[in-house]
């Protein structure tokens, strides 16, 4: 299910450059990739969908 991989969570910071378009980091302190560098297709059970811009 796309919508519930990384690059969809609230959590999820895209990195600058050329890495950017396919890695970021994640913000969620519960998750066990908090403060790693995640792919954007991961997923983890405390995804929760981005807002709105």
């Amino acid at each position: 299910m796309g919508a519930m991989q990384c690059l969809h969570c609230r959590h999820y910071v895209e990195l600058t450059g050329p890495l950017g378009a396919d890695w970021g980091a994640c913000t969620k302190a519960k998750s066990q990739y908090d403060g790693h560098l995640v792919f954007e297709h991961w997923t983890c059970r405390y995804y929760e969908i981005e807002e709105d811009q």
